[in-house]
């Protein structure tokens, strides 16, 4: 679609399609420093043809690459947006509701990974509104849905009634998606399925069912999932007091965070759970010494 854009002259079509391709990169798990390289590139060709709507998109990806690359999550670039739409936003405009989704979908992404868990009702009653707006088919919604549920899930108080029923819904909405494309979502459903089993109490069924996200995320090198499958396996063998299991799967998710290449993420499991990352030939070095 670019090269048929700049083909024909059509500069706007031409760089919205790679700023909707580095997107799907970022949401496909590519490593963040390669991301934020392209990224910049486009963005500097796309202000020297003063094209402003790719612009939007290239400068979200540098932003939030930047913060996930960075060494904590000291300064979320996204917190002050909240998850509501802004007065200025054109319900009834596709292009409107789907940036507010985007940028609202990274913050929440973020926090996430830095385990901050308020705001997650506002959020999942937004991508209700965005079902309605541009369509289940949009990508935003269904990354949307796993995150926000993880929100709640991963929430250290009792769920109350009107949380289960967010939940509950965004079950339904994954399982859906899942069924239509299995490779996309299928391992968000089962992830997020685990994580309410888990919160429930009913750890043989969530164990069932985070190995089979594993295995689904893996298979279809989607990253992010991946890596927030492996840590839920860990919260999940940690309430079973399997102590030992629970490490190594703490142990895997930091693998795939640091393939992702997120230093702020590394760094706070470091600081949480430090005595399993110490350097193995570190350890040999004090063996031997002693």
């Amino acid at each position: 679609t670019y090269l048929l854009g700049r083909q024909s002259g059509n500069i706007n079509i031409a760089f919205y399609a790679l700023g909707l391709s580095e997107i799907h990169n970022f949401f496909s798990g590519a490593p963040l420093k390669e991301v934020f390289e392209r990224s910049t590139k486009y963005d500097q060709y796309a202000a020297n043809q003063r094209e402003k709507l790719s612009r939007d998109y290239f400068n979200l990806l540098i932003t939030f690459c930047n913060e996930l690359m960075s060494s904590s999550f000291s300064n979320n670039p996204f917190q002050k947006d909240g998850n509501t739409l802004p007065d200025n936003t054109d319900r009834k405009k596709e292009s409107d509701f789907s940036g507010v989704l985007l940028t609202t979908l990274f913050r929440n992404i973020a926090d996430v990974l830095n385990e901050n868990y308020s705001g997650v009702e506002s959020y999942l009653e937004l991508l209700q509104e965005g079902v309605k707006t541009i369509g289940k088919s949009s990508y935003q919604l269904p990354l949307g849905y796993f995150i926000g549920g993880l929100k709640l899930t991963r929430q250290p108080d009792h769920l109350q009634k009107k949380q289960q029923v967010l939940i509950e819904n965004a079950l339904r909405f994954l399982e859906k998606c899942s069924k239509q494309i299995q490779e996309n979502h299928a391992a968000k459903y089962n992830c997020l399925k685990a994580s309410y089993c888990r919160k429930k109490g009913n750890y043989t069924e969530a164990m069932i069912l985070i190995n089979l996200a594993i295995d689904i995320a893996y298979e279809n090198k989607l990253t992010i999932e991946e890596a927030l499958a492996w840590e839920e396996k860990y919260l999940i063998q940690n309430e079973m007091h399997h102590f030992n299991a629970a490490q190594e799967s703490l142990r895997s998710a930091y693998i795939v965070f640091e393939r992702w290449g997120s230093n702020a993420k590394l760094n706070k499991l470091k600081q949480q759970q430090s005595i399993i990352f110490i350097d193995k030939t570190q350890v040999d070095a004090n063996n031997n010494g002693s």
